[in-house]
């Protein structure tokens, strides 16, 4: 558990980044169920939901002016902020997409996810306390063949969450990193291996901002975050044959 502890559910006001994909409407379902008093569901469209307790936002979170007014209209009652938008684009190192895909990486899973902690923190502190959650990745902390970017961003994600939480804790504000492992959305459908179901993950989420934690690892992550912390080498080894290595496409 963190050191600000969690934070109840019912009657929170909970702003959920990436909330049009698998993930993000499994999140605001399982949150609509604990109780939540309002969900702002952020997209780059404005995603559609049913329930009136959802604030559906147009947001791009790498457009920083936007962030900032999404802030200042919405901050200063969100208690809690899930950053759970991503991009995935399976780039190989070598091929002539790496660079252009690996700069949109950057942008939304690591400079987006900063900029939304810098701009709804602030209102967290003053109110005393709130709760962020990052979903990160397995990969941000070994590197998944094909997909050397993607890594990269998440491994960046990872260092400004364990930043933040060090930043914020002490003022109240407790930060979580999550972990999974595959999940069954799009970024995964090209992969035939056994998946999480949004619904699970999302639920686990909920419960650790509940809870306090500071890092969760859902599912089989659980098993495999021990292995990796045994054999660091064997595990990305293993991994690599898992997956295949990831042959270069030269110019």
């Amino acid at each position: 558990m963190n050191s600000a502890g969690g934070i109840a559910i019912r009657d929170a006001v909970v702003l959920v980044t990436g909330a049009g994909g698998g993930i993000g409407r499994a999140l605001v379902a399982v949150l609509l169920e604990r109780g939540a008093a309002e969900v702002v569901a952020c997209d780059r469209q404005a995603p559609g939901f049913d329930d009136p307790r959802v604030t559906p936002l147009a947001l791009d979170i790498t457009d920083e002016a936007a962030v900032a007014e999404a802030a200042r209209r919405h901050a200063g009652r969100v208690t809690i902020l899930i950053n759970n938008a991503g991009v995935n684009a399976n780039p190989r190192l070598f091929s002539d997409r790496l660079l252009a895909e690996a700069h949109s990486e950057i942008a939304v899973n690591y400079l987006g996810t900063l900029a939304m902690m810098q701009h709804f923190a602030p209102a967290m502190v003053a109110r005393g306390g709130g709760q962020i959650a990052n979903v990160v990745s397995f990969v941000g902390l070994v590197c998944g063949p094909g997909m050397a970017g993607y890594s990269a961003s998440k491994a960046a994600a990872h260092m400004a969450t364990v930043a933040a939480r060090a930043e914020l804790a002490p003022l109240g504000v407790g930060v979580l990193g999550i972990y999974p492992q595959l999940v069954d959305t799009g970024m995964s459908r090209h992969l035939a291996l056994p998946k999480l179901t949004t619904e699970a993950l999302a639920a686990m989420i909920v419960e650790a901002v509940e809870a306090g934690q500071d890092d969760l690892f859902p599912g089989p992550a659980t098993e495999a975050f021990a292995t990796l912390r045994q054999d660091p080498e064997g595990f990305q080894a293993m991994l690599i044959d898992r997956l295949g290595p990831a042959r270069p496409q030269f110019k």
